[in-house]
């Protein structure tokens, strides 16, 4: 083997390698956008077998943005576990103040009855000394 043959087969096999690479996250991109599996595996294959064909046709017609994994539920959620809300005036409180911003009362119970009680207007569970509800914030 020349010199120059040697060359021309490392050059192919990097290229080959990279469209290989390529072909597999199109793969993995048409799958988070939503696509069926046939249909992101063709998007592959055509990848990995007319890269300057099929690669700038996925781009143009992908869908735009990937759909959000998180549900609003998740969300709020996760919004409510970042704050202690005062249930007293139902005030949004850092979890490392011990009294609320808003009135000043201890943010954890003193003592009182333990228990749930379901709000009126949302059916969100509070606690039994609660006087706004924890979700829609409504008084009791």
């Amino acid at each position: 083997m020349t010199p120059a043959f040697k060359i021309v087969l490392a050059i192919w096999a990097v290229s080959m390698y990279l469209v290989g690479f390529i072909a597999w996250r199109v793969q993995n991109d048409a799958l988070k956008r939503g696509y069926s599996s046939i249909t992101a595996s063709f998007w592959s294959l055509g990848v990995l077998f007319m890269a300057p064909i099929m690669l700038p046709l996925y781009i143009l017609l992908r869908e735009k943005s990937a759909p959000t994994e998180t549900e609003p539920d998740e969300v709020e959620q996760a919004r409510r576990r970042l704050f202690i809300i005062c249930p007293h005036c139902g005030e949004e409180n850092p979890p490392e103040l011990t009294r609320c911003q808003k009135c000043g009362r201890l943010l954890v119970s003193e003592g009182k009855a333990i228990g749930t009680k379901a709000c009126p207007y949302c059916g969100e569970q509070n606690d039994i000394n609660a006087v706004y509800c924890a979700n829609c914030k409504q008084p009791f």
